[in-house]
């Protein structure tokens, strides 16, 4: 049978009804010379034990004292002949026997219980250090991180200044030099705007109508530059229908992705913005035909900084799936080596 749990009130009434039930039973057998009357400490003793000094073990005591008045008052509320000198020495090793048997089933649940609590607070001390221990790793690694990705284009953003500075009178090579250290400068910026979109809370949703179509085609116009100078054909495929999003946040994950997909294809290829819909959810498809990845990769390319591309923070896919699970949705990645990669967004229309 299944053990059932019991509060602490719970179990000080169990034992105030106890004691009320022998103390009748005591008053029924000879009141003050009843063999019954040792049994009235087990559960009193028990009290003790659970609840030290508290208002549980109190409410047993006054009990008791109650119990005790009413075996004495019953010398005069009935006067039971004296029980014959046989049956008292059997009522009386009944009466020892129950007593023992009340205090060892009361005295070690209580240490059982005592023991189960110990051990559980120990195992959430320990999950508490565990915890915290991975969380400073995690700082660390990220600090370490970003550190070092920040450290190359700052020397390169120092060498080129120190450069122009010497150098004064060529202001072509210094425009030249002056425009790589904008990219740099850009390139430090997206390698934290990426981290701290990834440290950010993401409870600031803001859903709001959108037309999806729309959406879609302003994203594809947004992209056109990019995937025209890497090279790549640009198709977009979206029936006209309207969900509640957060439009900012979605572009985010789908610039995400869509960078993925143009970083797949250096040598060119084409990209396809795929969107279908029903009744209550629509399925945005962002597909390439580049290199494709193995399936330990494909198992791999969700954990946070894994990267395959030199200069990637790994935290793209990262970003793009928990702004998808914050909208309610799925992030589902299909690849193959050669063929390309489809990443599929599932989102309902209406705020779940």
């Amino acid at each position: 049978m299944r053990r059932q749990r019991t509060t602490p009130t719970g179990f000080a009434r169990s034992l105030v009804v106890t004691v009320l039930g022998l103390a009748s039973l005591c008053g029924l057998s000879g009141g003050p010379k009843s063999p019954f009357v040792p049994m009235l400490f087990a559960p009193v003793g028990i009290a003790f034990a659970a609840f030290g000094k508290s208002r549980p073990t109190r409410q047993v005591f006054v009990t008791l004292v109650f119990g005790v008045a009413y075996i004495v008052a019953s010398l005069l509320l009935f006067p039971w002949p004296p029980i014959p000198v046989p049956h008292l020495h059997a009522m009386l090793v009944v009466s020892i026997v129950m007593s023992t048997t009340l205090l060892y089933f009361g005295v070690t649940g209580l240490a059982a219980a005592y023991r189960s609590t110990a051990s559980q607070l120990e195992s959430m001390r320990l999950d508490v250090i565990h915890g915290a221990a991975h969380r400073t790793a995690e700082l660390e690694s990220v600090g370490a991180r970003v550190a070092h990705e920040i450290k190359n284009p700052l020397a390169s953003i120092k060498g080129l200044v120190q450069l122009v500075h010497g150098s004064p009178g060529d202001a072509e090579r210094s425009s030249l030099r002056l425009g790589v250290v904008l990219d740099e400068v850009a390139r430090v910026e997206r390698v934290i705007q990426a981290y701290l979109t990834f440290s950010r809370p993401t409870a600031d949703l803001h859903r709001a109508p959108v037309q999806v179509d729309h959406f879609v085609s302003d994203f594809a116009e947004l992209l056109s530059g990019q995937a025209l100078r890497s090279n790549v054909e640009l198709t977009v495929s979206c029936p006209k229908f309207a969900a509640d999003i957060d439009a900012d946040k979605l572009k985010q994950a789908l610039l995400n992705l869509a960078q993925n997909a143009l970083h797949a294809m250096p040598q060119g290829g084409r990209l396809t913005l795929d969107v279908s819909h029903d009744a209550e959810a629509f399925e945005l498809c962002v597909i390439d035909t580049g290199h494709g990845m193995s399936a330990q990769e494909l198992k791999k390319v969700k954990e946070p900084y894994y990267t395959r591309r030199p200069g990637g923070t790994g935290l793209g896919l990262v970003i793009a799936e928990g702004i998808v699970r914050q909208h309610g949705g799925r992030l589902l990645l299909e690849s193959e080596l050669g063929v390309g990669t489809t990443a599929r967004i599932h989102l309902p229309k209406a705020a779940p």
